[in-house]
């Protein structure tokens, strides 16, 4: 299924079966709808989908072990992990449905298979991502030097000082910028991780 329809497929889910996803509703509840949205993507429905498609997967905040459910709009193509946020203002009043690409998930971010809803078809098989691929880290002298000559321009275009002795926590950005080098290519990483901090201090 294509993002589209599967914002399609969850708007008439939505409809028929009378979700309420506004501001009196509950993050449970919220859950309980995007793993039956993506359930039925992943293990097709007689009514809502015909063929099920095995790439779709929830988006866990806390992985494995940890104790919230999945995000209440994302859902999360395998193995390219590009998610897509299909409720725009889940929550509150006057929510829409569509298909907005947020990207691909790091590494680290967990997903899982959602659990097979009512009325759904059989069981497919499993899909077997592969390796994720790894980079090299980048050399300091050039990459390194170019990423923190970049976060002090950026510091710099908000009228803020690097280092900041009021930001403690400035090397959070640093340390961004080392796990993502080691899952894409340098120059990359740089532009992602500037991007945020551009971002950020805004």
């Amino acid at each position: 299924m294509s993002p589209a329809q599967v914002a399609a497929m969850a708007k008439q889910i939505h409809d028929e079966e009378g979700w309420d996803l506004g501001a009196s509703s509950t993050r449970p509840t919220r859950n309980a709808f995007i793993e039956r949205v993506i359930g039925c993507a992943y293990w097709g429905h007689p009514k809502y989908n015909a063929v099920p498609d095995t790439r779709w997967h929830c988006k866990d905040p806390d992985g494995p072990s940890g104790g919230r459910p999945a995000s209440d709009d994302v859902g999360v193509i395998m193995p390219s992990r590009e998610a897509y946020d299909f409720i725009s203002g889940a929550g509150t009043d006057g929510y829409t449905f569509h298909a907005d690409p947020i990207g691909p998930l790091p590494a680290d971010q967990y997903v899982f298979v959602p659990a097979k809803p009512a009325g759904s078809g059989t069981t497919p098989p499993p899909v077997i991502p592969p390796p994720a691929q790894e980079f090299p880290y980048p050399d300091e002298n050039t990459y390194g030097a170019e990423y923190e000559r970049r976060v002090g321009e950026t510091y710099r275009k908000h009228g803020r000082t690097f280092p900041d002795p009021n930001d403690p926590s400035a090397y959070r950005h640093f340390s961004r910028y080392g796990y993502s080098s080691h899952e894409m290519p340098a120059q990359a990483a740089i532009e992602k991780h500037i991007k945020e901090l551009d971002e950020e201090l805004s």
